[in-house]
């Protein structure tokens, strides 16, 4: 894989800062800035972590290389397998190993501040919040001048310490990782463990979004759900009566069969103590309670077969009544109706002997 393998080793170099390479022009300008900072402010804390940052990711983009492509495979058969990538990742990789050269970013391989990039981006009027007085831009960019050659000198001496560790380490064999490890004890541990920040993050922001799902699925299904359902169970209720909503046993149903009859007493006390006269005797009294419960008792039986039953029940009752009765009438005159004239003939004078008898 020499396209892949000479592309990542380009790769490296820039990200690791050596010169000739555009991230070497970025990182250059950054560690300068923080030499300037420090050298005005006499806080030199940035300077050092950043120096510190440059010699890590040196060493670990190093060790990625060595263990990846200058190691001894454990498994050799897996070898004959390896090949280089397609052209459609081959092309792409060409492409963006040429942009990590400086030429495409400044004229000067060792000063970024020469090139469009650095005269694209504007820098702010000061470089730390004015209430602490901070430095004019000038002033910070003539001290990034004096330091940057300082800055490019120790760029290059931890970028140089980190790749020098990882080849002694991981390809000259000279220092034991392992036992490194198991000499710095907790502190490998805690790095290894990328500072415990996947175990905070999922005991804060995954715990807290599940945590907080969990409510909202809880209110959806019982606050939300159960008055969109309970309403329906309702209009079931007042439809098809409470004896279809008390079938199905669920809350709203048992708690629209109390509403009801708790409602139908309410509306027989009504009845009653509005009717009672104010000085009733005792027999009124037990009259008027019988009236009220008789309401009540009504009120309850309207809730319980809904409109639905009252429509079934009571109004269909009543035309079925009416029709059976018609009916009934009509099984009675038909052995009149003969059909002979002599028949009619005597109805109709029967008819005019009683209206003679009648308005006589």
């Amino acid at each position: 894989m020499p396209i892949t393998f000479w592309a990542f080793i380009i790769f490296t170099l820039a990200i690791s800062g050596v010169p000739l390479t555009s991230g070497f022009l970025s990182k250059d300008e950054i560690l300068a800035g923080t030499l300037a900072y420090g050298t005005l402010t006499g806080h030199w804390y940035i300077a050092i972590v950043a120096y510190l940052v440059a010699a890590l990711t040196a060493f670990y983009m190093f060790r990625v290389v060595i263990l990846t492509f200058l190691g001894e495979h454990k498994d050799h058969h897996r070898l004959e397998a390896i090949h280089e990538s397609p052209r459609t990742m081959t092309i792409p990789l060409i492409v963006f190993a040429v942009l990590s050269t400086f030429v495409f970013f400044s004229p000067n391989p060792i000063g970024a501040s020469a090139g469009w990039v650095y005269a694209a981006l504007p820098r702010p009027e000061s470089v730390v919040p004015a209430t602490v007085a901070a430095a004019g831009i000038e002033q910070f960019e003539e001290a990034a001048h004096h330091t940057h050659t300082l800055a490019m000198i120790l760029s290059l001496l931890v970028a140089g310490i980190g790749i020098l560790v990882a080849f002694t380490t991981y390809s000259w064999k000279k220092i034991n990782a392992d036992t490194v490890a198991a000499g710095t004890g907790p502190l490998y541990r805690f790095l290894l463990n990328k500072w415990k920040f996947d175990e905070l993050y999922d005991a804060t922001a995954v715990a807290g979004t599940i945590g907080t799902s969990k409510v909202f699925r809880w209110f959806d299904n019982n606050i939300i759900d159960g008055i969109v359902n309970g309403t329906a169970s309702w209009v079931k209720g007042l439809t098809l009566g409470t004896k279809k909503n008390w079938e199905e046993g669920s809350i709203s149903a048992v708690f629209y069969m109390v509403i009801t009859a708790a409602l139908s007493l309410y509306i027989g006390w009504l009845v009653g103590v509005g009717l009672l006269p104010p000085e009733a005797s005792i027999g009124a009294i037990v009259g008027y309670v019988v009236l009220g419960f008789a309401v009540a008792g009504l009120s309850f039986f309207l809730f319980y077969v809904g409109v639905g039953g009252f429509d079934n029940s009571i109004v269909d009752g009543l035309v079925n009544a009416l029709a059976y009765l018609a009916g009934f009438f009509g099984l009675l005159t038909r052995r009149i109706q003969t059909g002979r004239v002599q028949t009619y003939l005597a109805f109709v004078i029967l008819g005019v002997m009683i209206l003679f008898l009648w308005f006589r």
